[in-house]
């Protein structure tokens, strides 16, 4: 064994070994922020899902602006249907770790979710006594 053979060979190992927990962190915190973006999203939405389409979008995108995110930076596009709001999200990385920038905002495809606009309460009970009103005429032959 030559002097300073172990040298060389410690730094070889000790450089990869720190180059693969680095990745990994990353991966890690790609993934977390990924997810929070959809939950804080989804959450938001179902919280905002009986406002107009002004205040629904303004309180989504608010609430998910607050998110705690380390590696991406969150991208809302909403969609008014009939009866749901349609929001589709899209992450940037804006982290530069070892050009995987580009892999992390390639790898967040656009996510699209749904959320279906429900009867608000009052209206939903004002609904089921005229279908029991109804229901009773019906009966009495009326």
């Amino acid at each position: 064994m030559k002097k300073g053979e172990i040298t060389l060979e410690a730094t070889i190992v000790t450089t990869t070994v720190m180059v693969l927990v680095i990745v990994l962190i990353s991966m890690i915190l790609y993934v977390h922020d990924a997810l929070v973006i959809k939950a804080y999203a989804y959450g938001a939405a179902n919280e905002a899902i009986e406002k107009e389409y002004e205040v629904f979008t303004g309180q989504v995108t608010e609430k998910v602006q607050q998110a705690p995110l380390f590696v991406l930076t969150p991208e809302l596009k909403f969609q008014k249907n009939l009866d749901s709001y349609t929001i589709t999200l899209q992450g940037r990385c804006t982290v530069k770790i070892f050009g995987f920038e580009q892999l992390f905002t390639q790898l967040y495809q656009p996510k699209s979710m749904t959320i279906e606009r429900n009867m608000s309460t009052p209206i939903l009970y004002l609904s089921r006594e005229l279908v029991k009103q109804l229901e009773r005429k019906k009966a009495n032959g009326n």
